[in-house]
């Protein structure tokens, strides 16, 4: 027995009902009107799935620019720490450790989160102005402050990647609910033009359909595609 979409079924579930009752329904004369009829919002979704998807991965490479940022970071605190610890060495009574380092350690700072360390590292450029332009750890300073933007920066694309999967995800889900729509609309049609036997010869038994793996993700998504170039 033929079965509606639920709001609760994947994009992948939509995707693969819409591909069957296009092909169902060209399998049957007469009822081309009803696969032809649920191609537009196919595509569309189709389109928005692998939108979605490339958001994603986007996201992913945008955290991983993080992560990456952070841990540099962290390498160019503990490198400013060692120098500085080696100036004091050879420069007794500087305590420059103690001036950029309140508390006489690095970790305090590493292991802050991302935001928060970021504003510590500014604390210690600002610190570190009062040395002069010509202070042996003006230079490595420089660096720090220049790994610090880029985590700034890593940090506020990964924030843009988040919306825009988001925004993504919300235009998928828009586009799943009118192809949700216009299959029981269909169904609908069908069994009061038809009659309730030809409908449920086009319109397969989703009861029994589980939802669908990355494999068929990409199957459903490559037939809403070949629609579209029928369509066309």
């Amino acid at each position: 027995m033929a079965t509606m979409l639920r709001e609760s079924n994947s994009s992948e579930k939509h995707l693969n009902a819409g591909r069957r009752l296009v092909r169902l329904s060209k399998e049957v004369p007469g009822c081309e009107q009803f696969g032809a009829g649920i191609t537009p919002a196919l595509v569309i979704l189709g389109d928005k799935v692998e939108q979605t998807e490339i958001k994603t991965i986007n996201r992913e490479d945008a955290l991983d620019d993080v992560k990456l940022k952070e841990r540099q970071l962290n390498n160019g605190i503990k490198t400013v720490y060692e120098r500085c610890g080696q100036y004091d060495r050879e420069n007794i009574g500087a305590a420059v450790v103690m001036k950029l380092f309140p508390d006489g350690k690095y970790t305090g700072i590493t292991s802050a989160d991302r935001a928060s360390k970021a504003d510590m590292v500014d604390q210690i450029g600002t610190k570190a102005e009062a040395f002069g332009a010509d202070h042996p750890l003006t230079a490595q300073i420089a660096v720090l402050k220049t790994l610090c933007t880029a985590l700034r920066e890593a940090l506020a694309q990964y924030a843009a990647a988040q919306h825009s999967v988001k925004i993504a995800s919300a235009e998928e889900e828009i586009a799943r609910a009118e192809v949700r729509k216009v299959y029981e609309a269909n169904y609908l049609d069908a069994r009061k033009t038809l009659g309730r036997d030809i409908a449920e010869t086009i319109f397969p038994d989703l009861a029994t359909t589980k939802e669908t793996t990355k494999k068929s993700q990409e199957q459903s998504q490559s037939a809403a595609k070949e629609i579209a170039v029928e369509k066309s």
